[in-house]
């Protein structure tokens, strides 16, 4: 699959590239969030055109880097108003994401115990990211919920992933065991 140019490319995917330089997780997530939100909020990125259009649905993920050498992948995904993601987590690897149009809410679950592929949750911290916010996650667990809480507004937002994100897992509520969910892994693909 091609991957698309677009203005402010370069800029960040060597913002990307310094960030890997740093060789340890919670560090790489640091400062790639810090750097990410300077180039949102300096206007350098601007992606392109199609990642502004929605899919009925779903939200659309749209990929537009793939690193061969470092792994990692940047995904533009484009949420229509109301579009929600299950909860879910990101097989493991770390992201960082900012916010281009729109807004999200992120909804945080605490992971309290498994038994088997059943796991109970308790809901943790929400927050409201709106343009030029960035956030960032990695393991061990970090599960939630994305949102679009607009009525009228399509979000758009920038994801880099530690390597391709082509699948993740996802809980589904159990209505019989409140505060349970069924582990499932879900294959993703780009639109």
């Amino acid at each position: 699959m091609p991957q698309p140019d677009f203005h402010g490319r370069d800029a960040l995917l060597a913002t990307i590239d310094a960030a890997i330089a740093e060789n340890d997780v919670p560090r790489i997530v640091a400062r790639l969030s810090r750097d990410l939100a300077s180039l949102l909020h300096d206007g350098a990125l601007q992606l392109p055109a199609q990642v502004f259009t929605p899919v009925a649905g779903h939200y659309a993920r749209r990929l537009l880097h793939h690193s061969a050498e470092r792994g990692y992948s940047v995904i533009a995904m484009t949420w229509a108003p109301g579009q929600i993601t299950p909860l879910h987590d990101h097989d493991g690897q770390w992201c960082v994401e900012g916010i281009i149009q729109g807004a999200l809410e992120i909804a945080g679950f605490d992971w309290l115990e498994s038994d088997g592929e059943l796991h109970r949750f308790a809901a943790g911290a929400r927050e409201l990211a709106r343009i030029g916010n960035t956030s960032g996650l990695y393991a061990p667990r970090k599960y939630h919920v994305v949102r679009n809480p607009s009525a009228d507004i399509t979000t758009v937002s920038l994801h880099v992933y530690e390597r391709r994100m082509d699948r993740c897992h996802v809980f589904e509520p159990l209505p019989e065991r409140p505060g349970w969910y069924q582990r499932t892994l879900r294959e993703l693909a780009a639109d």
